[in-house]
């Protein structure tokens, strides 16, 4: 069965690495990641496209205006494979 983890972000660079290296670590190996730039204005969405180049991860990443995370929340919700998210 297969994991869909949805993670909004807004200005987070100082974050955002520990986040998906958490993800990363799990020993749980189906598992997607859908990670939804909530119009961050600092190096955030570098960062984690940085990531992306080398992990091992299925991970999309979704941009969109300063919406709000529920907002973020429920636009992944469109992306997501996962049998529980």
């Amino acid at each position: 069965m297969k994991v869909s983890i949805i993670i909004p972000f807004y200005n987070m660079q100082e974050f955002i690495l520990d986040c998906i290296n958490s993800v990363e670590n799990q020993k749980y190996s189906e598992i997607e990641v859908i990670c939804v730039n909530d119009g961050s204005t600092d190096e955030s969405q570098k960062i984690l496209e940085e990531f992306i180049l080398s992990s091992k991860l299925e991970i999309k990443l979704i941009n969109q205006d300063n919406l709000g995370a529920p907002t973020a929340r429920n636009n992944a919700l469109q992306y997501c494979k996962g049998d529980y998210i």
